[in-house]
């Protein structure tokens, strides 16, 4: 495993998760802290991983801790998920669960407005 392999696909990663996911950070170290609940845990660990890949490929007698096929197999799974990521898709998705819970609560506000009025014997 060479440190232009390990770099590219570092970069690569990082690129995904700032436009598929919009994570902020200028490295895969910053946005792996950043990540949250926007990958399934096995992914987290595996975006954690490359990073900690990226760090130690650095240096060349820590090149050799690094688990090449566990290298590999991270980063196949991380882009084949983040490529099938649709940004708009979850865009979409936020605007429609917003506008579904303040639909929610003004449904509630006007059933105990009604609940009320009849209360009372307005209606």
């Amino acid at each position: 495993m060479n440190v232009e392999q390990i770099d590219a696909q570092a970069n690569e990663i990082s690129a995904l998760l700032r436009t598929k996911l919009s994570v902020r950070g200028a490295t895969l170290a910053a946005q792996s802290k950043r990540i949250g609940r926007l990958l399934p845990k096995r992914l987290k660990s595996d975006v954690v991983f490359m990073a900690q890949a990226h760090e130690l490929v650095q240096n060349p007698k820590l090149m050799k801790m690094v688990d090449e096929t566990r290298a590999n197999s991270a980063y196949q799974a991380l882009v084949s998920h983040l490529n099938d990521v649709d940004p708009n898709d979850r865009r979409k998705g936020a605007v429609l669960g917003a506008l579904g819970g303040l639909v929610f609560n003004l449904l509630i506000v006007f059933v105990i407005v009604v609940t009320v009025l009849w209360w009372r014997g307005h209606v």
